[in-house]
């Protein structure tokens, strides 16, 4: 509820009556008396009064029509215009509004004497924002007789009155959101941010100002987090400017945050198009400077929930796969054949599915001399620096039939977790076996633990694994077991799955599409397009983990 004083003229009128008189006046005359009453006219006269903001009714004002006998005037129907000029909260808030009164001046004698005002339009054009919400008047009729009507029937030689009936009818906008990001140099995420308003996707042109000060849509919700500033919410963005409009038409986005009082930290980056992104400037973190870094920020995507924002892939990805073999003696045929399909695969990728490659080849726990699988993932992470203990695959020798050297589950977790992978590369494993993930053997609770963790590892690192079943000299019912493990962990990871049935006339096939598999845009994850704080730091977050 809020309090307002109405006061109205009559603006205009699309006629030329003769003896015209009083416009932008709150009472209107026209005509030639034809007796002593006078003209004929309209008067609105305001008042103060209590203005419900759910859409309950109130009285705008009073409508008087002074129907006394004149003549000499054709046609008899027009059209005049009222602006009524409302004032809110003691004349913070003020605004006109307009609306048409439509008049049918009849013959004075005759069957239906009695002149006509009707209201073609309810709505006025002109809406009003009250406390961040914003709102149309609309006439909901006159109360005549004790009846709300929108045609007023005025008999002659009177004047004769009405209340109008009127509301503020809130306009509900959508709701929009907006995600973007400061990137690092090589491109990876380094901040989130996002900030949502009321109105249309676009065109937008906001402009704001700490205070409520600006133009456009209100922001309704701000943050932005990363390492060196933490957060910073809407209370703490000092300026932000955005401009989106169609395909080719000007983009812009800036913003200018500090944490209050004393701005120590904070960030101030853009200006950011939709074709470049824009410098960080300034970057502070308790009074230290870091925007000499290279960082930007990229333009804003609009959010839809359920569906992610999709960034732009290149036309050449950059693609990481690494190959992991079970060392296993029986697995020997299958680490030749490979190495001598790689090249021919590597070729015929290239015009199928252009990729930046980069493939490593990696036997658990041993090596086959006579293929590319010439070093260990021991060997191979322990050149990378990582601890003897950081490594979960066991040694050779520790574990009873040579087990260690088909720890797949295991290799997996340690390929994703230590690799070099290249940044902003996707990342892909193609584990080959023929027993368990677990040491080998039949699938029994180890195995399939294994599997999980193995699953869980790949997820978290976006890394998909894809993986191929040799043949083995076991059972029915022990292969279709590892086959359904294989099959669970390449279907969980995005992969594929491949068994030799798949490799009869060779790896070539098998080794393209994986390659081709591997360079593919991930699925979409369902985003709920959330703009709070704890989202921005998940972001974050996920962004950072290797």
């Amino acid at each position: 509820m809020t309090t307002a004083v109405t006061s109205g003229i009559w603006s205009g009128i699309n006629a030329s009556p003769p003896g015209l008189a009083g416009l932008n006046s709150q009472h209107v005359r026209w005509g030639v008396p034809a007796g002593g009453a006078g003209q004929s006219g309209y008067v609105f006269t305001g008042r103060t009064v209590e203005v419900p903001l759910d859409g309950t009714t109130f009285v705008l004002g009073t409508f008087t029509h002074q129907n006394f006998p004149i003549y000499g005037y054709q046609p008899g129907q027009f059209d005049v215009s009222l602006r009524v000029h409302v004032t809110f909260s003691g004349g913070v808030l003020a605004r006109d509004f307009s609306f048409t009164f439509h008049h049918n001046e009849t013959p004075n004698i005759g069957p239906a004497p009695d002149d006509l005002v009707d209201l073609p339009t309810l709505r006025s054009p002109e809406t009003i924002e009250i406390d961040g919400e914003e709102y149309a008047l609309v006439i909901e009729g006159f109360m005549q007789g004790g009846k709300l009507v929108t045609r007023f029937i005025s008999p002659e030689n009177g004047s004769n009155s009405a209340d109008i009936i009127a509301k503020l009818v809130q306009i509900v906008k959508p709701v929009q959101t907006y995600m973007f990001k400061v990137l690092n140099p090589d491109g990876s995420v380094f901040g989130s941010g996002c900030f949502t308003y009321k109105g249309e996707e676009y065109p937008v042109d906001i402009a704001h100002v700490i205070g409520g000060l600006g133009r456009g849509s209100k922001l309704t919700e701000f943050w932005y987090h990363d390492p060196l500033v933490g957060s910073l919410g809407l209370s703490e963005l000092l300026s932000l400017n955005f401009q989106r409009g169609a395909d080719g038409e000007p983009s812009r986005f800036a913003i200018n945050g500090f944490k209050l009082p004393g701005a120590a930290s904070g960030i101030t980056a853009g200006t950011a198009t939709r074709e470049k992104p824009g410098p960080v400037t300034t970057h502070r973190s308790e009074d230290k400077e870091h925007g000499n870094e290279g960082r930007t920020l990229v333009f804003p995507g609009i959010c839809r929930p359920g569906q992610v924002q999709q960034q732009p892939e290149p036309a050449v990805p950059l693609v990481d796969l690494v190959i992991v073999i079970d060392s296993s003696t029986s697995m020997k045929p299958d680490a030749t054949s490979l190495s001598n399909s790689v090249s021919a695969a590597i070729e015929a990728a290239k015009s199928k599915c252009p990729s930046d490659l980069k493939v490593s080849y990696l036997g658990i726990e041993g090596k086959f001399s006579d293929s590319l699988f010439r070093t260990t993932i021991r060997e191979h992470l322990t050149r990378l620096g990582v601890a003897e203990s950081a490594i979960r695959g066991r040694k050779r020798g520790t574990v009873t039939s040579g087990g260690a050297q088909e720890d797949g589950g295991r290799a997996i977790e340690d390929v994703v977790t230590h690799n070099d992978w290249r940044p902003n590369a996707k990342r892909a494993i193609l584990f080959l076996g023929d027993e368990g993930m677990e040491g080998g053997d039949n699938v029994d609770a180890e195995d399939i633990a294994a599997a999980n963790k193995a699953i869980e590892v790949a997820k978290a690192g976006s890394t998909r694994v894809h993986t191929y079943l040799a043949k083995s000299g076991a059972d029915e019912k022990t292969r279709k077991a590892n086959q359904a493990e294989f099959a669970r962990v390449a279907a969980e990871t995005g992969g594929k799955a491949f068994t030799y049935e798949d490799t009869l006339q060779g790896f070539q096939e098998l080794l393209e599409e994986v390659i081709c598999a591997s360079k593919q845009p991930e699925q979409p994850v369902v985003e709920d397009c959330k703009c709070c704080k704890e989202c921005m730091e998940r972001k974050v977050a996920a962004a950072a983990k290797p």
